[in-house]
Protein backbone atom coordinates (compact mmCIF):
# COMPACT_ATOMS: atom_id res chain seq x y z
CA UNK A 1 0.00 0.00 0.00
CA UNK A 2 1.48 3.37 -1.06
CA UNK A 3 1.88 6.36 1.22
CA UNK A 4 -0.71 8.38 -0.75
CA UNK A 5 -3.18 5.52 -0.48
CA UNK A 6 -2.69 5.42 3.28
CA UNK A 7 -3.35 9.16 3.50
CA UNK A 8 -6.56 8.81 1.46
CA UNK A 9 -7.70 5.93 3.67
CA UNK A 10 -7.13 7.95 6.83
CA UNK A 11 -8.84 11.08 5.48
CA UNK A 12 -11.83 9.12 4.20
CA UNK A 13 -12.29 7.26 7.45
CA UNK A 14 -11.90 10.41 9.54
CA UNK A 15 -14.72 12.11 7.59
CA UNK A 16 -16.99 9.21 8.49
CA UNK A 17 -16.05 9.38 12.17
CA UNK A 18 -19.00 10.84 14.10
CA UNK A 19 -18.12 9.56 17.56
CA UNK A 20 -15.88 12.46 18.58
CA UNK A 21 -16.39 16.18 18.25
CA UNK A 22 -12.83 17.24 17.37
CA UNK A 23 -10.60 14.15 17.18
CA UNK A 24 -6.84 14.32 17.24
CA UNK A 25 -5.91 12.05 14.36
CA UNK A 26 -2.48 10.54 13.80
CA UNK A 27 -0.86 11.18 10.43
CA UNK A 28 1.09 8.81 8.21
CA UNK A 29 4.24 10.74 9.07
CA UNK A 30 3.61 10.23 12.80
CA UNK A 31 3.00 6.53 12.20
CA UNK A 32 6.21 6.18 10.20
CA UNK A 33 8.20 8.01 12.86
CA UNK A 34 6.82 5.69 15.51
CA UNK A 35 7.46 2.58 13.40
CA UNK A 36 11.07 3.66 12.88
CA UNK A 37 11.64 3.19 16.62
CA UNK A 38 10.42 -0.42 16.59
CA UNK A 39 13.16 -2.92 17.41
CA UNK A 40 12.28 -5.27 14.57
CA UNK A 41 13.89 -5.39 11.13
CA UNK A 42 11.32 -7.57 9.36
CA UNK A 43 9.64 -5.30 6.80
CA UNK A 44 6.57 -7.52 6.62
CA UNK A 45 6.06 -7.22 10.39
CA UNK A 46 6.37 -3.43 10.18
CA UNK A 47 3.85 -3.33 7.32
CA UNK A 48 1.36 -5.45 9.27
CA UNK A 49 1.78 -3.25 12.34
CA UNK A 50 1.09 -0.14 10.24
CA UNK A 51 -2.11 -1.75 8.97
CA UNK A 52 -3.19 -2.59 12.52
CA UNK A 53 -2.58 0.97 13.72
CA UNK A 54 -4.47 2.45 10.75
CA UNK A 55 -7.36 0.06 11.24
CA UNK A 56 -7.63 1.01 14.92
CA UNK A 57 -6.76 4.69 14.41
CA UNK A 58 -9.78 5.91 16.41
CA UNK A 59 -8.14 4.63 19.59
CA UNK A 60 -5.40 7.28 19.38
CA UNK A 61 -6.94 10.61 20.39
CA UNK A 62 -5.91 13.61 22.41
CA UNK A 63 -9.39 13.78 23.90
CA UNK A 64 -10.15 11.21 26.64
CA UNK A 65 -12.70 8.61 25.60
CA UNK A 66 -15.59 7.50 27.79
CA UNK A 67 -15.93 3.83 28.67
CA UNK A 68 -19.29 2.61 27.37
CA UNK A 69 -21.78 0.49 29.30
CA UNK A 70 -20.10 1.28 32.61
CA UNK A 71 -20.74 3.86 35.32
CA UNK A 72 -19.25 3.95 38.78
CA UNK A 73 -21.49 4.62 41.77
CA UNK A 74 -20.17 6.39 44.85
CA UNK A 75 -21.62 4.98 48.06
CA UNK A 76 -21.67 7.22 51.14
CA UNK A 77 -21.91 6.09 54.75
CA UNK A 78 -24.21 9.04 55.43
CA UNK A 79 -25.27 11.94 53.22
CA UNK A 80 -24.19 15.05 55.07
CA UNK A 81 -23.66 18.11 52.81
CA UNK A 82 -20.47 20.13 53.31
CA UNK A 83 -18.76 23.23 51.97
CA UNK A 84 -14.99 23.61 52.27
CA UNK A 85 -13.64 27.11 51.62
CA UNK A 86 -11.86 27.31 48.22
CA UNK A 87 -8.08 27.52 48.13
CA UNK A 88 -6.62 30.68 46.56
CA UNK A 89 -5.34 30.23 42.99
CA UNK A 90 -2.13 32.15 42.13
CA UNK A 91 -2.74 35.09 39.78
CA UNK A 92 -0.33 33.81 37.12
CA UNK A 93 -2.29 30.53 36.89
CA UNK A 94 -5.84 31.88 36.74
CA UNK A 95 -5.90 32.27 32.95
CA UNK A 96 -4.65 28.69 32.61
CA UNK A 97 -7.38 27.51 34.99
CA UNK A 98 -10.06 29.33 32.97
CA UNK A 99 -8.74 27.79 29.76
CA UNK A 100 -8.63 24.32 31.30
CA UNK A 101 -12.17 24.69 32.65
CA UNK A 102 -13.37 25.63 29.16
CA UNK A 103 -11.73 22.51 27.71
CA UNK A 104 -13.16 20.24 30.41
CA UNK A 105 -16.63 21.69 29.82
CA UNK A 106 -16.32 21.08 26.06
CA UNK A 107 -15.12 17.53 26.64
CA UNK A 108 -17.93 16.91 29.16
CA UNK A 109 -15.47 16.10 31.93
CA UNK A 110 -17.22 18.67 34.16
CA UNK A 111 -20.44 20.70 34.12
CA UNK A 112 -21.90 23.59 36.08
CA UNK A 113 -23.66 22.51 39.24
CA UNK A 114 -25.73 23.58 42.24
CA UNK A 115 -24.42 20.81 44.50
CA UNK A 116 -24.25 21.17 48.28
CA UNK A 117 -21.14 18.94 48.47
CA UNK A 118 -18.34 21.37 47.62
CA UNK A 119 -14.63 20.52 47.93
CA UNK A 120 -11.71 22.89 47.24
CA UNK A 121 -10.22 23.06 43.74
CA UNK A 122 -6.59 21.90 43.52
CA UNK A 123 -4.35 23.13 40.68
CA UNK A 124 -1.61 20.58 39.97
CA UNK A 125 1.44 21.78 38.02
CA UNK A 126 2.84 19.13 35.65
CA UNK A 127 6.48 18.71 34.62
CA UNK A 128 5.83 20.50 31.32
CA UNK A 129 4.34 23.48 33.25
CA UNK A 130 0.80 22.65 32.09
CA UNK A 131 -1.90 22.25 34.73
CA UNK A 132 -4.37 19.61 35.84
CA UNK A 133 -7.53 20.43 37.76
CA UNK A 134 -8.89 18.21 40.49
CA UNK A 135 -10.33 18.58 43.94
CA UNK A 136 -9.20 18.04 47.49
CA UNK A 137 -11.62 15.20 48.24
CA UNK A 138 -10.50 14.46 51.80
CA UNK A 139 -13.81 15.63 53.28
CA UNK A 140 -15.75 13.50 50.79
CA UNK A 141 -13.45 10.51 51.34
CA UNK A 142 -14.41 10.50 55.02
CA UNK A 143 -17.99 9.73 54.00
CA UNK A 144 -17.23 7.27 51.18
CA UNK A 145 -17.49 3.54 51.80
CA UNK A 146 -14.42 1.49 50.88
CA UNK A 147 -14.01 -0.34 47.59
CA UNK A 148 -11.49 -3.11 48.16
CA UNK A 149 -10.86 -3.95 44.50
CA UNK A 150 -7.12 -3.46 43.95
CA UNK A 151 -4.49 -4.27 41.32
CA UNK A 152 -2.39 -7.42 41.39
CA UNK A 153 0.95 -7.09 43.15
CA UNK A 154 3.91 -6.03 41.03
CA UNK A 155 5.76 -9.30 41.74
CA UNK A 156 2.79 -11.36 40.57
CA UNK A 157 2.58 -9.31 37.37
CA UNK A 158 6.28 -9.63 36.54
CA UNK A 159 6.15 -13.42 37.01
CA UNK A 160 4.32 -13.65 33.69
CA UNK A 161 7.33 -12.54 31.61
CA UNK A 162 9.16 -15.86 31.19
CA UNK A 163 9.87 -16.52 27.51
CA UNK A 164 8.86 -13.01 26.44
CA UNK A 165 10.82 -11.56 23.50
CA UNK A 166 8.66 -8.67 22.25
CA UNK A 167 6.82 -5.95 24.20
CA UNK A 168 4.60 -2.93 23.54
CA UNK A 169 3.53 -0.35 26.12
CA UNK A 170 0.31 1.68 25.85
CA UNK A 171 -0.51 4.95 27.57
CA UNK A 172 -4.14 5.85 28.23
CA UNK A 173 -5.33 9.39 27.51
CA UNK A 174 -6.10 10.90 30.94
CA UNK A 175 -7.14 7.46 32.14
CA UNK A 176 -9.25 8.52 35.12
CA UNK A 177 -11.28 10.89 32.94
CA UNK A 178 -12.49 7.89 30.92
CA UNK A 179 -14.62 6.31 33.65
CA UNK A 180 -18.03 7.95 34.08
CA UNK A 181 -19.73 8.51 37.41
CA UNK A 182 -23.31 7.39 37.93
CA UNK A 183 -25.74 10.30 37.61
CA UNK A 184 -26.62 10.31 41.33
CA UNK A 185 -22.90 10.34 42.26
CA UNK A 186 -21.82 13.40 40.27
CA UNK A 187 -23.13 15.91 42.81
CA UNK A 188 -20.62 14.66 45.39
CA UNK A 189 -17.62 15.67 43.23
CA UNK A 190 -18.12 19.43 43.11
CA UNK A 191 -15.72 22.37 43.47
CA UNK A 192 -15.88 26.15 43.25
CA UNK A 193 -13.88 28.62 41.14
CA UNK A 194 -14.55 32.37 40.91
CA UNK A 195 -17.96 31.98 42.53
CA UNK A 196 -19.22 29.21 40.23
CA UNK A 197 -19.74 25.59 41.23
CA UNK A 198 -18.75 22.77 38.87
CA UNK A 199 -19.04 19.01 39.28
CA UNK A 200 -16.94 16.20 37.81
CA UNK A 201 -18.74 13.72 35.59
CA UNK A 202 -15.87 11.23 35.85
CA UNK A 203 -13.63 9.68 38.49
CA UNK A 204 -10.45 11.74 38.80
CA UNK A 205 -7.27 10.57 40.53
CA UNK A 206 -4.62 13.13 41.31
CA UNK A 207 -3.29 14.37 44.69
CA UNK A 208 -6.13 14.33 47.26
CA UNK A 209 -8.55 12.81 44.71
CA UNK A 210 -11.22 10.19 45.26
CA UNK A 211 -9.92 7.26 47.27
CA UNK A 212 -11.97 4.86 45.13
CA UNK A 213 -10.66 6.16 41.77
CA UNK A 214 -8.23 3.26 41.30
CA UNK A 215 -10.96 0.74 42.08
CA UNK A 216 -13.31 2.47 39.62
CA UNK A 217 -10.72 2.39 36.83
CA UNK A 218 -9.82 -1.25 37.52
CA UNK A 219 -13.48 -2.29 37.40
CA UNK A 220 -14.07 -0.28 34.24
CA UNK A 221 -10.99 -1.43 32.32
CA UNK A 222 -11.67 -5.03 33.28
CA UNK A 223 -14.74 -4.96 31.04
CA UNK A 224 -12.51 -4.03 28.08
CA UNK A 225 -9.44 -6.21 28.61
CA UNK A 226 -10.99 -9.46 29.85
CA UNK A 227 -9.74 -12.27 27.67
CA UNK A 228 -6.22 -10.95 27.07
CA UNK A 229 -4.87 -13.37 29.68
CA UNK A 230 -1.14 -13.38 30.42
CA UNK A 231 -0.39 -11.45 27.24
CA UNK A 232 -1.36 -8.18 28.94
CA UNK A 233 0.39 -6.95 32.07
CA UNK A 234 -1.90 -4.38 33.63
CA UNK A 235 -1.38 -2.32 36.79
CA UNK A 236 -4.23 0.19 37.15
CA UNK A 237 -3.62 2.32 34.00
CA UNK A 238 -0.18 0.94 33.05
CA UNK A 239 -0.47 -1.53 30.15
CA UNK A 240 2.23 -3.74 28.66
CA UNK A 241 1.61 -6.31 25.91
CA UNK A 242 4.10 -9.21 26.04
CA UNK A 243 4.56 -12.03 23.53
CA UNK A 244 6.91 -14.91 22.76
CA UNK A 245 7.39 -13.98 19.10
CA UNK A 246 6.60 -11.25 16.57
CA UNK A 247 3.67 -13.05 14.92
CA UNK A 248 1.93 -13.55 18.27
CA UNK A 249 2.67 -9.95 19.20
CA UNK A 250 0.92 -8.60 16.10
CA UNK A 251 -2.18 -10.59 17.04
CA UNK A 252 -2.04 -9.43 20.67
CA UNK A 253 -1.61 -5.75 19.74
CA UNK A 254 -4.50 -5.97 17.29
CA UNK A 255 -6.72 -7.76 19.82
CA UNK A 256 -6.19 -5.13 22.51
CA UNK A 257 -6.57 -2.11 20.21
CA UNK A 258 -9.80 -3.53 18.80
CA UNK A 259 -11.18 -4.12 22.29
CA UNK A 260 -10.24 -0.62 23.49
CA UNK A 261 -11.82 0.91 20.39
CA UNK A 262 -14.97 -1.15 20.91
CA UNK A 263 -15.26 0.14 24.47
CA UNK A 264 -14.51 3.77 23.48
CA UNK A 265 -11.18 3.98 25.35
CA UNK A 266 -8.47 6.25 23.92
CA UNK A 267 -4.66 6.17 23.99
CA UNK A 268 -1.82 8.66 23.62
CA UNK A 269 -0.01 7.70 20.43
CA UNK A 270 3.15 9.67 21.20
CA UNK A 271 3.64 7.92 24.55
CA UNK A 272 2.83 4.43 23.29
CA UNK A 273 5.74 2.19 22.24
CA UNK A 274 5.56 -0.81 19.90
CA UNK A 275 7.72 -3.88 19.34
CA UNK A 276 10.43 -3.25 21.93
CA UNK A 277 12.93 -5.70 23.38
CA UNK A 278 13.49 -3.43 26.39
CA UNK A 279 10.88 -1.28 28.15
CA UNK A 280 10.45 0.70 31.37
CA UNK A 281 7.52 -0.68 33.37
CA UNK A 282 6.44 -0.14 36.98
CA UNK A 283 9.86 1.24 37.97
CA UNK A 284 11.84 -1.59 36.37
CA UNK A 285 13.61 -2.20 33.07
CA UNK A 286 12.23 -5.34 31.42
CA UNK A 287 14.24 -7.21 28.78
CA UNK A 288 13.94 -10.67 27.29
CA UNK A 289 16.81 -11.76 29.57
CA UNK A 290 15.25 -10.50 32.80
CA UNK A 291 14.56 -7.53 35.08
CA UNK A 292 16.88 -4.67 35.98
CA UNK A 293 16.41 -1.56 38.11
CA UNK A 294 15.79 1.61 36.13
CA UNK A 295 19.13 3.32 35.56
CA UNK A 296 17.84 6.75 36.64
CA UNK A 297 16.69 5.29 39.97
CA UNK A 298 20.10 3.70 40.54
CA UNK A 299 21.72 7.04 39.69
CA UNK A 300 19.49 8.58 42.37
CA UNK A 301 20.79 6.07 44.93
CA UNK A 302 24.42 6.61 43.87
CA UNK A 303 24.10 10.39 44.14
CA UNK A 304 22.06 10.39 47.36
CA UNK A 305 23.87 12.68 49.84
CA UNK A 306 24.58 11.55 53.43
CA UNK A 307 21.36 12.11 55.40
CA UNK A 308 21.33 14.92 57.93
CA UNK A 309 18.27 13.81 59.88
CA UNK A 310 15.87 10.90 60.40
CA UNK A 311 13.50 12.09 57.67
CA UNK A 312 16.25 12.02 55.03
CA UNK A 313 17.46 8.60 56.21
CA UNK A 314 13.92 7.21 55.98
CA UNK A 315 13.66 8.64 52.47
CA UNK A 316 16.88 6.85 51.48
CA UNK A 317 15.64 3.59 53.01
CA UNK A 318 12.41 3.90 51.05
CA UNK A 319 14.31 4.17 47.76
CA UNK A 320 16.57 1.17 48.41
CA UNK A 321 13.76 -0.98 49.80
CA UNK A 322 11.95 -0.66 46.46
CA UNK A 323 14.94 -2.32 44.78
CA UNK A 324 15.83 -4.69 47.64
CA UNK A 325 15.18 -7.73 45.43
CA UNK A 326 18.34 -6.82 43.47
CA UNK A 327 20.64 -6.58 46.51
CA UNK A 328 21.97 -9.68 48.25
CA UNK A 329 21.65 -9.50 52.06
CA UNK A 330 21.16 -5.74 52.07
CA UNK A 331 19.51 -5.99 55.51
CA UNK A 332 22.88 -6.91 57.04
CA UNK A 333 24.40 -3.69 55.76
CA UNK A 334 21.36 -1.66 56.76
CA UNK A 335 21.19 -3.01 60.31
CA UNK A 336 23.71 -0.55 61.89
CA UNK A 337 21.71 2.42 60.56
CA UNK A 338 18.31 1.22 61.77
CA UNK A 339 18.97 2.38 65.31
CA UNK A 340 19.04 5.98 64.05
CA UNK A 341 15.38 5.90 62.98
CA UNK A 342 14.18 4.93 66.45
CA UNK A 343 12.52 7.74 68.33
CA UNK A 344 14.39 6.85 71.53
CA UNK A 345 17.82 7.28 69.91
CA UNK A 346 19.43 10.68 69.49
CA UNK A 347 20.54 11.44 65.94
CA UNK A 348 24.26 11.03 65.40
CA UNK A 349 26.02 10.62 62.06
CA UNK A 350 29.73 9.87 62.18
CA UNK A 351 32.42 8.17 60.12
CA UNK A 352 31.18 4.63 60.83
CA UNK A 353 27.62 5.49 59.75
CA UNK A 354 28.92 7.21 56.64
CA UNK A 355 31.06 4.19 55.71
CA UNK A 356 28.05 1.91 56.10
CA UNK A 357 25.97 4.32 54.01
CA UNK A 358 28.54 4.23 51.19
CA UNK A 359 28.67 0.40 51.32
CA UNK A 360 24.91 0.26 50.83
CA UNK A 361 25.10 2.63 47.87
CA UNK A 362 27.91 0.55 46.35
CA UNK A 363 25.84 -2.63 46.74
CA UNK A 364 22.89 -1.14 44.87
CA UNK A 365 25.18 0.35 42.21
CA UNK A 366 26.03 -3.14 40.95
CA UNK A 367 24.44 -4.04 37.62
CA UNK A 368 22.15 -6.95 38.46
CA UNK A 369 19.73 -8.65 36.07
CA UNK A 370 17.22 -11.04 37.64
CA UNK A 371 15.84 -13.89 35.54
CA UNK A 372 12.13 -14.48 35.04
CA UNK A 373 10.83 -17.57 36.87
CA UNK A 374 9.98 -20.64 34.80
CA UNK A 375 7.10 -22.49 36.55
CA UNK A 376 8.11 -25.75 34.84
CA UNK A 377 11.59 -25.86 36.39
CA UNK A 378 12.68 -26.56 39.99
CA UNK A 379 13.86 -23.72 42.22
CA UNK A 380 17.08 -23.48 44.21
CA UNK A 381 16.93 -21.67 47.53
CA UNK A 382 20.15 -20.74 49.29
CA UNK A 383 19.65 -19.19 52.72
CA UNK A 384 22.00 -17.45 55.09
CA UNK A 385 21.74 -16.32 58.70
CA UNK A 386 24.09 -14.00 60.56
CA UNK A 387 23.97 -12.73 64.13
CA UNK A 388 21.55 -9.97 63.19
CA UNK A 389 19.99 -10.72 59.77
CA UNK A 390 18.49 -13.36 57.47
CA UNK A 391 18.98 -13.58 53.74
CA UNK A 392 18.13 -15.84 50.81
CA UNK A 393 18.76 -16.21 47.10
CA UNK A 394 16.13 -17.83 44.87
CA UNK A 395 17.45 -19.13 41.55
CA UNK A 396 16.84 -21.52 38.67
CA UNK A 397 19.02 -23.24 36.09
CA UNK A 398 18.77 -21.77 32.61
CA UNK A 399 18.94 -23.67 29.31
CA UNK A 400 22.76 -23.47 29.41
CA UNK A 401 22.74 -25.16 32.84
CA UNK A 402 23.86 -21.96 34.55
CA UNK A 403 22.28 -20.90 37.82
CA UNK A 404 20.50 -17.55 37.47
CA UNK A 405 19.11 -15.53 40.41
CA UNK A 406 15.41 -14.68 40.38
CA UNK A 407 15.28 -12.57 43.53
CA UNK A 408 17.18 -11.72 46.70
CA UNK A 409 15.43 -11.22 50.03
CA UNK A 410 16.71 -10.29 53.47
CA UNK A 411 15.55 -8.85 56.76
CA UNK A 412 16.99 -8.03 60.16
CA UNK A 413 16.40 -10.22 63.20
CA UNK A 414 14.23 -8.76 65.91
CA UNK A 415 13.37 -9.33 69.55
CA UNK A 416 13.94 -12.86 70.82
CA UNK A 417 15.19 -13.96 67.38
CA UNK A 418 18.53 -12.34 68.20
CA UNK A 419 18.99 -14.88 71.02
CA UNK A 420 18.44 -17.97 68.85
CA UNK A 421 21.39 -20.31 68.41
CA UNK A 422 23.08 -20.69 65.02
CA UNK A 423 21.07 -23.70 63.88
CA UNK A 424 17.78 -22.09 64.89
CA UNK A 425 18.68 -18.99 62.91
CA UNK A 426 19.57 -21.12 59.90
CA UNK A 427 16.22 -22.92 60.15
CA UNK A 428 14.38 -19.62 60.63
CA UNK A 429 16.02 -18.35 57.43
CA UNK A 430 14.61 -21.35 55.53
CA UNK A 431 11.11 -21.06 57.04
CA UNK A 432 10.90 -17.29 56.56
CA UNK A 433 12.21 -17.52 52.97
CA UNK A 434 9.68 -20.18 51.99
CA UNK A 435 6.78 -18.12 53.34
CA UNK A 436 8.15 -14.89 51.83
CA UNK A 437 8.54 -16.53 48.41
CA UNK A 438 5.34 -18.54 48.66
CA UNK A 439 3.93 -17.33 45.33
CA UNK A 440 6.93 -18.88 43.55
CA UNK A 441 7.40 -22.02 45.62
CA UNK A 442 4.04 -23.31 46.84
CA UNK A 443 3.63 -26.09 44.28
CA UNK A 444 7.18 -26.21 42.92
CA UNK A 445 10.09 -28.57 43.44
CA UNK A 446 12.58 -26.82 45.75
CA UNK A 447 16.21 -27.63 46.44
CA UNK A 448 17.47 -26.10 49.69
CA UNK A 449 21.20 -25.50 49.24
CA UNK A 450 23.00 -25.65 52.58
CA UNK A 451 26.29 -26.66 54.15
CA UNK A 452 24.69 -26.83 57.61
CA UNK A 453 24.31 -30.56 58.46
CA UNK A 454 22.46 -29.79 61.70
CA UNK A 455 19.75 -28.09 59.65
CA UNK A 456 19.05 -31.30 57.73
CA UNK A 457 19.12 -33.28 60.98
CA UNK A 458 16.50 -30.99 62.56
CA UNK A 459 13.85 -32.10 60.07
CA UNK A 460 14.24 -35.69 61.33
CA UNK A 461 14.80 -34.97 65.03
CA UNK A 462 12.00 -36.34 67.22
CA UNK A 463 12.90 -34.25 70.26
CA UNK A 464 12.94 -30.78 68.73
CA UNK A 465 11.56 -27.86 70.74
CA UNK A 466 7.96 -26.78 70.25
CA UNK A 467 9.09 -23.69 68.36
CA UNK A 468 11.10 -25.78 65.88
CA UNK A 469 8.25 -28.27 65.55
CA UNK A 470 5.88 -25.38 64.68
CA UNK A 471 8.32 -24.10 62.07
CA UNK A 472 8.71 -27.51 60.46
CA UNK A 473 4.95 -28.12 60.45
CA UNK A 474 4.40 -24.76 58.73
CA UNK A 475 6.54 -25.79 55.74
CA UNK A 476 5.87 -29.52 55.48
CA UNK A 477 3.49 -28.94 52.52
CA UNK A 478 6.40 -27.67 50.41
CA UNK A 479 8.20 -30.11 48.11
CA UNK A 480 11.63 -29.73 49.72
CA UNK A 481 14.89 -31.49 48.92
CA UNK A 482 18.15 -30.67 50.66
CA UNK A 483 21.31 -30.32 48.64
CA UNK A 484 24.67 -30.15 50.39
CA UNK A 485 26.95 -27.45 48.97
CA UNK A 486 30.70 -27.93 49.23
CA UNK A 487 33.09 -25.06 49.70
CA UNK A 488 30.55 -22.78 51.38
CA UNK A 489 31.16 -23.78 54.98
CA UNK A 490 33.91 -21.26 55.68
CA UNK A 491 34.06 -17.79 57.11
CA UNK A 492 35.04 -16.05 53.90
CA UNK A 493 32.16 -17.60 51.93
CA UNK A 494 29.73 -16.37 54.58
CA UNK A 495 31.49 -13.01 54.54
CA UNK A 496 31.16 -12.69 50.77
CA UNK A 497 27.47 -13.58 50.99
CA UNK A 498 26.99 -10.72 53.43
CA UNK A 499 29.24 -8.27 51.59
CA UNK A 500 29.01 -9.39 47.94
CA UNK A 501 32.00 -8.68 45.71
CA UNK A 502 30.44 -10.11 42.57
CA UNK A 503 27.28 -9.44 40.66
CA UNK A 504 24.82 -12.03 42.03
CA UNK A 505 24.16 -13.19 38.49
CA UNK A 506 27.81 -14.28 38.22
CA UNK A 507 27.68 -16.59 41.24
CA UNK A 508 27.44 -19.68 39.08
CA UNK A 509 30.81 -18.83 37.47
CA UNK A 510 32.77 -18.86 40.70
CA UNK A 511 33.27 -22.62 40.95
CA UNK A 512 34.51 -24.04 44.23
CA UNK A 513 36.81 -21.40 45.66
CA UNK A 514 38.07 -22.11 49.15
CA UNK A 515 40.57 -20.64 51.60
CA UNK A 516 42.47 -22.41 54.35
CA UNK A 517 41.49 -20.63 57.55
CA UNK A 518 42.66 -23.08 60.19
CA UNK A 519 44.91 -20.49 61.83
CA UNK A 520 42.41 -17.63 61.79
CA UNK A 521 40.34 -17.49 64.95
CA UNK A 522 38.57 -14.17 64.47
CA UNK A 523 38.35 -11.35 61.95
CA UNK A 524 38.97 -7.66 62.45
CA UNK A 525 36.53 -5.13 60.97
CA UNK A 526 39.20 -3.83 58.58
CA UNK A 527 39.87 -7.36 57.34
CA UNK A 528 36.19 -7.65 56.41
CA UNK A 529 36.62 -4.64 54.12
CA UNK A 530 39.86 -5.96 52.60
CA UNK A 531 38.43 -9.41 51.87
CA UNK A 532 35.30 -7.90 50.35
CA UNK A 533 37.56 -6.04 47.90
CA UNK A 534 39.97 -8.94 47.44
CA UNK A 535 40.47 -8.53 43.69
CA UNK A 536 41.59 -4.93 44.16
CA UNK A 537 43.89 -5.87 47.07
CA UNK A 538 45.60 -8.50 44.90
CA UNK A 539 46.39 -5.94 42.23
CA UNK A 540 47.88 -3.52 44.76
CA UNK A 541 50.59 -6.05 45.65
CA UNK A 542 53.41 -5.92 43.01
CA UNK A 543 54.24 -9.65 43.15
CA UNK A 544 50.64 -10.71 42.64
CA UNK A 545 50.03 -8.04 40.02
CA UNK A 546 52.91 -9.42 37.93
CA UNK A 547 51.31 -12.88 38.01
CA UNK A 548 47.92 -11.41 37.06
CA UNK A 549 49.48 -9.48 34.17
CA UNK A 550 51.10 -12.69 32.87
CA UNK A 551 47.79 -14.56 33.07
CA UNK A 552 45.94 -11.77 31.27
CA UNK A 553 48.66 -11.88 28.59
CA UNK A 554 47.94 -15.63 28.23
CA UNK A 555 51.50 -16.57 29.28
CA UNK A 556 51.66 -20.40 29.22
CA UNK A 557 54.56 -20.53 31.72
CA UNK A 558 52.30 -19.48 34.57
CA UNK A 559 48.94 -21.03 33.57
CA UNK A 560 49.67 -24.43 35.11
CA UNK A 561 50.19 -22.86 38.56
CA UNK A 562 47.67 -20.00 38.70
CA UNK A 563 44.30 -19.11 37.22
CA UNK A 564 42.00 -16.05 37.17
CA UNK A 565 38.47 -16.87 38.27
CA UNK A 566 36.00 -14.00 38.03
CA UNK A 567 38.83 -11.51 38.44
CA UNK A 568 40.37 -13.27 41.45
CA UNK A 569 43.88 -14.73 41.37
CA UNK A 570 43.76 -18.38 42.48
CA UNK A 571 46.39 -21.10 42.87
CA UNK A 572 45.58 -24.29 41.00
CA UNK A 573 44.93 -27.32 43.25
CA UNK A 574 43.87 -30.88 42.52
CA UNK A 575 40.53 -30.71 44.34
CA UNK A 576 39.69 -27.01 44.29
CA UNK A 577 41.41 -23.75 43.45
CA UNK A 578 42.66 -21.63 46.36
CA UNK A 579 42.29 -17.86 46.46
CA UNK A 580 45.66 -16.16 46.87
CA UNK A 581 45.48 -13.93 49.96
CA UNK A 582 47.48 -10.67 49.68
CA UNK A 583 49.99 -9.83 52.41
CA UNK A 584 47.93 -6.77 53.34
CA UNK A 585 45.08 -9.02 54.50
CA UNK A 586 47.43 -11.37 56.38
CA UNK A 587 49.11 -8.45 58.17
CA UNK A 588 45.73 -6.98 59.03
CA UNK A 589 44.65 -10.25 60.62
CA UNK A 590 47.92 -10.68 62.52
CA UNK A 591 47.66 -7.15 63.92
CA UNK A 592 44.08 -7.78 65.05
CA UNK A 593 45.01 -10.91 67.02
CA UNK A 594 47.99 -9.48 68.95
Amino acid sequence: MSKNTLIRVINTLSQNDKNFGDPYEITVQEIDEKLSTCEVKNEQTIRKLREIILKNRRVFYKKPGRLINFEYELKLKHEKPFFVKPYPVPLNYRDKVRSELKTLLEWEIIRESSSRYVSPLVVVIKKDKSICLCMDARRLNEQLTEDYVSPCGVEAILQQCYGVTTMSSLDLTSSFYQVALAEDSKKYCSFMFEGKIYEFLVTSLVPFGLKVSSSALIRGLDTAITGMGNHLLNFVDDMLIVSRNEEEHLAHVNELLESLDKHNITLKFKKSEFFKIEVEFLGFTLTKEGIRPQSNKIDLIKSFPPPKNVKQLRSFMGVINFYSKFAQNHASLLFPLLKLVRTSVKWGWGDSENQQFEKIKALFAQEVCLAYPDPAKPYYLQTDASNFALGATLSQMNDDNLECPITFISRTLKGTELAYNTTEKELLAVVWSLHKLNMYLRVAEIFIKTDHHALIFMFKWRFASQRIQRWILSIEDYNLKFEHVKGVHNTVADLLSRYPLYNPGDYDKLGELSIALSKIQRFSKNLFVKLATLASEQRLEPRLKNIIDLLEANDKRIKNKFVLQNGLLCKRQANSNKIVIPLSCIKEQNNSTI
